[in-house]
Order: C-alpha cells, then structure tokens, then sequence
C-alpha cells in the first residue's frame, strides 16, 4: 500500500489556507495550461489552478474538508535508472541492490539467476505510516503526529530467497500463494507492507502451485509443456459430482439424446480444453448453464454441491445440449471450433486450447476472449508474450508472439506465429547468445552505416 488520502481542515475564511497543528498554513498554487480540444478540432488553452497542502495535490472538496492525493513517487525521477540497473545487473546482489532503489510501484518482482538462485521481493515504495493510523480511511492531516515516518528500506519489504521449496509463481497473487506453505506471511509484516490478504489462490494460481509443489526435476520439455498447460482446474471435482447426480437420478430421467450425449462427453472428457476436444466445449457451456452463485460457490472448482438440487443438476445439462444445438447445430462441436486466436478483423483465424474463456474454466494458459459478429471467441487478452528461459550459462530461452511478427498484412510472419505455434501450443527458440543458430535461420541481411552529424 504505497499511497494515502489525507484530509485537510479548511480555513473557513480562506479556501487556500489549512489547518497544521493550530495554525493555519497557505496552500501552494501552481498554474498550468492545458490543451483541449473542441469537436470542431482547434484547441484552445486552457489555464487550471492547481492547489498542493505539504501532503500533495488537492484532489477534492467537501464540507471545508479537502482531500489530498499523497504518494511518495510523487518528485521521484529514478525509474529509467533503477531499471538499467535491474536489466544490466549480473548476480543477485546486483539486482538486489538495483531493487533497494524502490522505484517501481508496488508490484510482484521474481528473480533467478544462473547461479542457481531465485528471490522475491513486493517491491515499492511503501511509507512509514504513524502510529494508530488507518491507511484504508482518510487520515487527518490538521496533527503533524499523522504523518509519515519516512520510507521502508527494501530489506523491510517482503521477501524470500532460496525458499526450501525450491519454487515460487507468481500470476497475481499474493505471498500467500506463491508457493505451498509459503514463509511469507502476514503475521510477519504490517498490513500495508504486506499489502494482500491471505486468501486462497485463484485457479492459475492454484494448478501452478499443484504442478510444482509435486515435481522434483522438470526438463525443457517440462516446462515448455508447463507454459502451455490446458488442465482446466478442478474439472475433476466437478465430473465427480455430476456422475454421482446421474446415477442417482437415472430411474427418473427423461431427456432427450442431445443431453445424455453432453453428458458423456463431459464425465470422459481429460480436463484439458485442446483444440480437438468435444468434452472442453461441452463443459464450457455445461457450466454456463448452472446458475452463476452455484458455479461461483468455489473460486477453486470445487463443485457446490450444498447449492444445487439433483434436478438442477440434470436441468443444467439439458439447458448445456440446447443452447449448443442452437448455437452450433450439434453437441459434437470441439473447442477449437468456437475459441479462436487470429488478427482482430481477419478472414482467417485458428483454433487454440486452453485460456480463460469464463464460467468458471481457467488454465495455466492464459487467454482472454472476445466473441465477434460470427459467434466465435477470438484471443485478445492473456498470454501475449511467453518466454522460457533456462538459466544455463550461457542462458537459452523459447517464445512465442500469439499473432505474428509483422504488422504488414502482405508479410509472411503477419499471423505465421499464430498458425504454426500458437495454435498448437508451441514456443520457438530465441537463438540467445547463440549467433550460429540465428544465422542459419535468418531470411535476410540488412545492414545500417550510422554516419556521424547526418
């Protein structure tokens, strides 16, 4: 928590004067002209007064009160030099001593190095906030006893290096999350240095967790898998349910083929939303059908049972098979077919497996969707910039752009990454360091004279 409101006590006589321990104190005026531009397209400036307490800006007003913005990155100017320093740095003491800049905002920062080491820092610049106060409300600013007691060094921030777990991920979540047991907790800290709650993780989150807590060694082709993992999260627990249910109800049950042929395909279906799969569509829309406080019951997948009665249960897939044969003409639809990646507005897309699709389906793979004029759901969000990176020495690293290399529709790497790679869930190489191998796959040579003073 890097930033605080304060309220100030207007002088009732003078608007640009506050109260400081009894006394009232002048504001700063600054004034600033402001560009805007009118719908007939000329631009007039316009001049705006601005008014700054030893707190910061005055961003509003109300009952004598004002209420001002305070952030301590305020004056700060060293962020382009903090991450010179972050990406020149050559061991971990260097990125160490890069991060004790604290110029980042607060933010999630892993780290690992060829050496062998990885660290965590919630970096920011988080300030000392005086005794008794609450930095979730106002905090009165008439008492210089309010204000801030300085800056917390980077060594007070949460931290972790080495962990005996051998692991840590981060996709936005919490120390909490990071790892199972992790040994960064909120006990440890105050509450605005923690800055999170100890919740549990989402679902990315939480299969990433699962996957690393249970692997001792992975390979290259581990983690490239890994970076493309489709397992949709608590699938299982779900299926489970839904076959007890059938069982249960099957001497009253009266639905049409439709619905008994979804239900198949979802109780046999291998929890993974690949390109081909009919189950991973067929759940996509099952879920869908269960009413939303049910199917958000659990954030982690596990199915609400205590929620739903057996006939709601069953009701939910008939509505599942309906709404696909209107939207599609048949149950037997894989996922591919309705969940796309390709250029926002091209003829031509390509199917792709796993992402974020909603109602309550969420991989490792990470893909927001937008669904366009035709019915299907094309890529816009998400996993934009995947990397590998093994921290050999020299390092070797893998990636994959979602569309293509070029912005030039007549090129030949418009959307060649999407058809090739990421459609089928592959990363390339980089060719890091190894000038060798970028020479036997490069298609072109250009060379820039750079002559001095033209």
């Amino acid at each position: 928590d890097t930033a605080d409101v304060f309220v100030e006590t207007i002088n009732p006589d003078d608007p640009l004067q506050y109260r400081v321990d009894g006394e009232w104190r002048d504001m700063e005026v600054r004034r600033e002209r402001i560009g805007v531009r009118r719908s007939d397209g000329t631009v007039d400036q316009v001049e705006e007064e601005f008014h700054y307490t030893r707190h910061g800006p005055v961003v509003a007003r109300k009952d004598g009160k004002a209420y001002v913005m305070a952030l301590p990155y305020m004056e700060s100017v060293g962020l382009t030099d903090q991450l010179w320093d972050m990406m020149t740095a050559k061991n971990l003491t260097e990125m160490k001593a890069a991060l004790g800049q604290l110029e980042l905002m607060g933010q999630n920062i892993m780290v690992a190095t060829v050496d062998g080491d990885i660290y965590y820092q919630r970096t920011g610049k988080v300030p000392i906030r005086a005794e008794g106060v609450d930095p979730s409300r106002p905090i009165p600013g008439d008492s210089t006893d309010n204000d801030w007691k300085g800056i917390y060094k980077a060594g007070e921030l949460v931290q972790v290096e080495n962990p005996p777990q051998g692991y840590m991920q981060n996709c936005n979540v919490s120390p909490f999350a990071m790892m199972k047991d992790s040994p960064m907790r909120l006990g440890d800290y105050p509450r605005h240095v923690y800055g999170a709650a100890e919740s549990p993780p989402h679902q990315r989150a939480a299969m990433a967790v699962e996957i690393l807590d249970r692997t001792a060694k992975m390979s290259v082709q581990g983690a490239l898998e890994l970076a493309m993992n489709t397992e949709v999260y608590g699938a299982e627990n779900w299926q489970r349910k839904l076959k007890e249910v059938w069982a249960e109800s099957k001497s009253d049950l009266d639905v049409s083929r439709d619905a008994a042929r979804l239900y198949e395909h979802i109780v046999s279906w291998d929890r993974h939303s690949e390109p081909q799969s009919l189950g991973a569509l067929a759940y996509y829309y099952w879920k869908g059908a269960i009413p939303g406080e049910a199917r958000r019951a659990d954030r982690l997948g596990g199915p609400p049972s205590a929620q739903l009665s057996n006939e709601q249960w069953v009701e939910s897939i008939v509505k599942a098979s309906e709404e696909m044969v209107e939207n599609h003409g048949s149950v037997d639809v894989p996922y591919g077919e309705v969940f796309r990646v390709g250029r926002q507005g091209a003829d031509k897309t390509y199917a792709v497996g796993g992402g974020n699709p909603g109602n309550g389906m969420a991989t490792l793979r990470a893909i927001g969707f937008t669904k366009n004029a035709e019915g299907v759901f094309v890529g816009r969000s998400g996993q934009t910039s995947t990397q590998l990176v093994v921290l050999t020495k020299p390092p070797q690293s893998w990636m994959v752009l979602p569309l293509g290399q070029s912005d030039h529709e007549d090129s030949g790497h418009w959307d060649d990454q999407a058809e090739r790679l990421f459609s089928a869930g592959k990363l390339k190489p980089t060719y890091f360091m190894d000038p060798e191998g970028l020479k036997a796959v490069t298609e072109t040579h250009k060379t820039l004279d750079y002559e001095p003073g033209s």
